[in-house]
């Protein structure tokens, strides 16, 4: 991988970092409006906090696959395993807001929990990437 290249994923991947936590914590906010009994507030504020999310998720996933083919097969493994678990965690994302789509808490709540070391994981992998696949 190049250091442009490089720089372009940790900047795109940066960014989704930064989505993933405002969802993260757009999920607690929206969920005092549920408590409130704003249920349509509800899947607007979840709506919209994974608005942000999927565009910075779509962009990493595809431009990480991009990249294959230009990197190196140490760096090439963390890469597909970072993929990978991106892939989890954004598939456990659309499913939090799908069920708050059918405002059906008790499953957002178990999959909220549940997400947590699905988000290790690509937190662990994003970190192997950044260290391991850096230009010298």
């Amino acid at each position: 991988m190049s250091d442009g290249e490089y720089s372009e994923w940790t900047s795109r991947d940066t960014g989704l970092s930064r989505q993933s936590d405002e969802f993260r914590h757009g999920v607690h906010r929206c969920a005092v409006l549920a408590h409130e009994g704003d249920l349509a507030g509800f899947q607007a504020c979840v709506g919209a906090a994974y608005s942000g999310f999927d565009r910075n998720y779509q962009a990493a996933l595809g431009e990480t696959r991009i990249m294959y083919p230009n990197t190196a097969q140490g760096c090439l493994a963390d890469l597909k395993r970072y993929h990978a678990a991106l892939a989890d965690y954004g598939t456990d994302v659309r499913a939090i807001v799908l069920a708050a789509r059918n405002l059906d808490m008790h499953r957002v709540i178990a999959l909220a929990r549940a997400t947590t070391p699905v988000i290790e994981l690509y937190r662990f992998d994003d970190g192997l990437v950044r260290t391991r696949c850096k230009p010298l």
